[in-house]
């Protein structure tokens, strides 16, 4: 079993008004790995997850407003703060599903749960780290990734 955490994008749907964070971000990169999800990977929107800066770990139907925060434009204390949010937020998951984890997600936003993952997880849990699936080749740009992900879903 899997789950994917996709991370969120800066372009936003222009609304003032929460709607699900699966709609909300409207960047071609987002929008090119949550057809992967659901197309190559088959995973239902529940099994969906969104890395956001603004909110940390999204379920993709959950309501959220418009936001303008960056993990790159945080102190290294704020990133502590937003990664551990995503281990709280992330735990259920991982209990429920002891899913095979399928990042796409940039660095900054994976390294630290990675980390996490293989190391703290897998001892807490007194198991094995759960498999790890980036699925892009790594050094891949933006465009390159854009492009990764559509020819992968046709």
């Amino acid at each position: 079993m899997k789950i994917a955490l996709i991370a969120c994008s800066k372009s936003k749907a222009n609304t003032a008004e929460p709607i699900p964070a699966v709609d909300l971000y409207t960047g071609n990169l987002f929008k090119a790995q949550l057809a992967y999800a659901r197309q190559v990977l088959k995973l239902p929107d529940d099994r969906i997850f969104i890395l956001s800066a603004g909110y940390g770990l999204l379920y993709s139907s959950w309501p959220i407003r418009t936001y303008d925060v960056t993990l790159g434009n945080m102190t290294t204390t704020e990133r502590e703060e937003w990664v551990e949010r995503v281990r709280m937020r992330l735990t259920v998951p991982l209990l429920v599903y002891n899913p095979a984890v399928v990042f796409m997600a940039g660095k900054l936003y994976r390294e630290d749960l990675i980390h996490w993952l293989k190391n703290d997880w897998a001892k807490l849990r007194n198991a094995d780290p759960p498999e790890i699936i980036i699925p892009h080749p790594v050094d891949y740009g933006y465009g390159q990734q854009v492009a990764w992900y559509i020819r992968s879903c046709q």
